[in-house]
């Protein structure tokens, strides 16, 4: 599942020690390589990643984090980087 990914990142709950099972949702960072624009492939990747943690995956970009990315730098855990 490369889609142009540079770097994947956990943040919110399951980052931290009050991640719910039963409830909680996983928030991830998703940092795209410089000059891609990943259009219908954001989704088919929060779907392919929603499967695999068997759970719903809410998939943000840094943009679209925008003012609120600051707020959750403390949490981010890098779960993958690009070589």
């Amino acid at each position: 599942m490369d889609r142009g990914i540079r770097r994947l990142s956990l943040f919110g709950s399951a980052a931290r020690e009050d991640f719910d099972p039963a409830r909680s949702d996983v928030d991830l960072l998703v940092e795209y390589e410089a000059g891609r624009h990943p259009g219908l492939d954001h989704f088919r990747v929060a779907e392919e990643l929603s499967e695999l943690f068997g759970r719903k995956v809410d998939l943000n970009t840094p943009a679209m984090l925008g003012r609120y990315l600051a707020g959750v730098s403390e949490d981010i855990k890098l779960l993958y980087a690009k070589a």
